[in-house]
């Protein structure tokens, strides 16, 4: 997996990316997204939810590397959530844009944090006893990705 990720901020890095932009059903992508990785949420005694009232719309993107930012994200958020609780996804449609949200009630980003939160393995937590895992590549790599794809993620 990190091999793979590496090698796909390499591509991105280098304008190599093959991304097939195709108008696509935000919300069934957001569908997919919540059902492939409940399992894995499910490890971390937390439930994905799409909020009922998320939106639809078609938007140009490559439907397999939206999959995977949004694997990303669930992922953090999923780790970083106390267990019982719930992760909101839920999609906004602003006239041409969508937004996505994922919402955890984890303890959040620390403010001294954010400005490095979509660098290349950076970690809030970069010790060697930290207690969640993770490569510090996830975020780096759907940031790439969101903006390959025309958008940008915050």
């Amino acid at each position: 997996r990190l091999i793979n990720d590496i090698l796909d901020l390499e591509k991105a890095d280098g304008g190599k990316l093959q991304l097939t932009i195709v108008p696509q059903s935000v919300r069934s992508i957001v569908e997919h997204a919540i059902e492939a990785n409940q399992p894995y949420v499910q490890r971390f005694g937390v439930q994905l939810v799409l909020d009922p009232w998320s939106e639809d719309g078609m938007l140009a993107v490559d439907r397999d590397r939206l999959a995977q930012v949004l694997t990303n994200i669930i992922s953090n958020a999923a780790k970083f959530s106390p267990q019982g609780e719930n992760v909101h996804v839920r999609v906004v449609s602003g006239g041409a844009a969508m937004r996505i949200e994922v919402v955890d009630r984890g303890s959040g980003i620390p403010e001294s944090f954010r400005p490095r939160m979509f660098h290349k393995f950076a970690q809030a937590d970069s010790s060697d006893k930290r207690a969640k895992g993770g490569t510090g590549l996830g975020l780096s790599i759907a940031k790439s990705l969101i903006e390959g794809m025309g958008g940008s993620i915050g």
